[in-house]
């Protein structure tokens, strides 16, 4: 889960509850990043990114992620 400290739309108490209430096996990732609800599709620092790609090579199964 990346989730926006800035985020006006999803609250970060609430984040932080649905990170409590999955099972550990389904967040296997989590990190809090200084963004709103929008940076993550549009924001001018992208860099996440790269996390989110290793992220899917690390637990994806498939061979379409090179």
């Amino acid at each position: 889960m990346f989730v926006g400290t800035k985020d006006d739309l999803a609250d970060m108490s609430d984040a932080r509850i649905m990170r409590y209430r999955m099972n550990r096996s389904t967040v296997v990732y989590y990190e809090e990043l200084e963004a709103g609800h929008s940076t993550f599709m549009v924001g001018k620092d992208m860099s996440y990114l790269k996390k989110v790609i290793n992220l899917l090579k690390t637990y994806n199964n498939s061979k379409l992620i090179n």
